[in-house]
């Protein structure tokens, strides 16, 4: 990471960090090939892209576990089914409305 890069994230506006959470997940997204995801068809794809680049917060969270959702289990390291688990858990709870951030 870059120097400081925790610090420069603090002082993101909150409409920044959002642009900043949708660019990363568009460019994981980008990085992963059709042969690694269940729907592998273009519409479905330019589809999820088009809700990114609109999403609010939580509707960012949707697009991101909609997103993991689609990964073939085969494409993921050993290493994270555990921490997929745990992720998917705060996410619910910050859904649901719960949590401190």
């Amino acid at each position: 990471t870059p120097r400081g890069g925790g610090k420069e994230a603090a002082r993101l506006t909150p409409e920044a960090a959002l642009k900043a959470a949708r660019k990363a997940l568009l460019k994981l997204s980008d990085r992963v090939p059709y042969d690694a995801v269940k729907t592998p068809q273009d519409k479905v794809w330019e589809h999820f892209r088009r809700k990114v680049l609109k999403a609010d917060v939580v509707t960012l969270m949707e697009r991101l576990i909609w997103f993991m959702d689609e990964l073939d289990p085969c494409a993921v390291l050993d290493s994270w089914p555990p921490l997929e688990r745990a992720f998917r858990n705060r996410c619910a709870t910050l859904l649901q409305g719960g949590g401190d951030s």
